[in-house]
């Protein structure tokens, strides 16, 4: 199958929708599928995250919208619609959608041009119009989507279809033991996105003692990253950025 994500990352967004993506897309090619991306090149993106071949959108720095995520989108939803209809693969068999700004109204258009779309979601706030939707969060439930789907989709919901890269199921059985062995916190790990643009891990340290053991683990995108260094210096405070091993770490 030829399967392609529309999916964005950036210094506003964050990290957490491609990264996802990127475990369904390393799944698939492993089953022998090829995987193409489109992306907008956003200010703070991380596209060179991407071992797979990428479709640029273009950039246009005059947009705003009172709409946040549209705002992120960088783009109208009929912009993008039509943006992705000019550069989607002829051959492609299903299109994966994973951002928050796109609702019936983008599906619909590109509807006319792909065989399945599928949907990864998180707020269940809007209308779709798809074949799968994917809703990994914890306590999703069906209900949330009534009068919001077409009949016939299909849906994916709750923990067990988390897109989880596959160091972290190797790893969690140990992960499990070691918390039924742990009477007493001495090791905090701070964590709080790839982009962290709300300063929240310096705000987390501040609150921290130095009795504990702490690794804070940082986006290279997130403007405040030298702010976090300069304060860890001198404390018992290691700091990341641009984790490889987040699975060892947790």
């Amino acid at each position: 199958m030829n399967i392609v994500f529309r999916v964005d990352s950036s210094n506003q967004m964050g990290l957490g929708h491609l990264m996802r993506c990127l475990t369904l897309a390393n799944e698939f090619k492993k089953q022998k599928h090829h995987v193409t991306f489109l992306c907008r090149e956003l200010v703070g993106n991380f596209i060179l995250l991407i071992k797979h071949p990428v479709l640029i959108l273009p950039r246009d720095n005059n947009f705003q919208s009172d709409d946040l995520y549209l705002d992120w989108l960088g783009a109208t939803q009929l912009q993008d619609a039509e943006q992705v209809i000019k550069i989607i693969p002829k051959n492609a068999d299903a299109l994966i959608v994973d951002s928050y700004a796109l609702n019936e109204i983008w599906h619909r258009k590109l509807k006319l041009h792909i065989k399945k779309i599928v949907v990864i979601d998180d707020l269940s706030d809007k209308n779709f119009y798809c074949d799968i939707l994917l809703n990994q969060n914890f306590g999703a439930q069906e209900k949330y989507y009534q009068h919001k789907l077409l009949k016939d989709c299909k849906l994916l919901l709750g923990c067990e279809y988390s897109l989880l890269r596959p160091e972290f199921a190797m790893l969690r059985d140990q992960a499990i033991e070691k918390r039924k062995n742990t009477k007493e916190v001495k090791n905090i790990l701070v964590s709080v996105g790839g982009s962290d643009k709300n300063n929240v891990a310096y705000n987390i340290l501040k609150q921290l003692g130095n009795e504990f053991n702490i690794v804070v683990v940082l986006g290279s995108t997130s403007p405040y990253n030298q702010m976090v260094k300069n304060y860890s210096k001198g404390k018992n405070i290691r700091v990341i950025v641009n984790a490889k091993n987040m699975a060892k770490l947790i």
